[in-house]
């Protein structure tokens, strides 16, 4: 019995949802063209109703029927580590030369202004980086980059 039950609530939730979707295409149709006497705000109050009992119609049916809906694919964000972070300000310190300040680096790297600051902070604290104040009292990181003449004239302290 159940499942007759069943079967008589999915017919019906098919039915509502065809009917519903012609009295929608209908209503569309004549907000389209603006042929008839209807105003356009009952136009679009119909098409609204219409949609709705389509999709009552078919979750009616969906849930008498056991149908699935498709999911959706997951896009999992992936956390960076701490080690991507330094990474991304070490890439970009070296791509303009060695100095930084927090602001861009955030914008640049991707990172918020904390992320930004606490990982600045700590190559400055591991003497990675030398904390530099400009004339405007902006914090400036400098990495001391060497360039390759640089480091090719570097002597060995003996």
């Amino acid at each position: 019995m159940a499942d007759v039950m069943r079967m008589i609530w999915g017919t019906l939730g098919l039915a509502v949802a065809l009917l519903a979707a012609m009295l929608v295409a209908i209503a569309a149709s004549e907000l389209a063209t603006g042929e008839g006497t209807t105003e356009r705000s009952t136009l679009v109050g119909l098409v609204v109703l219409f949609t709705g009992l389509v999709v009552w119609g078919l979750n009616i049916a969906r849930q008498s029927f056991g149908w699935r809906m498709p999911s959706m694919p997951r896009i999992s964000v992936k956390r960076r580590t701490r080690v991507d972070k330094e990474e991304a300000v070490l890439a970009y310190a070296v791509s303009v030369g060695g100095r930084v300040t927090l602001v861009e680096t955030a914008g640049r790297c991707h990172l918020s202004l904390d992320e930004a600051e606490k990982v600045l902070n700590d190559l400055a604290a591991r003497e990675h980086a030398e904390l530099l104040i400009a004339e405007d009292s902006t914090l400036v990181y400098d990495f001391n980059i060497l360039t390759r003449k640089e480091k090719e004239r570097a002597k060995d302290f003996a």
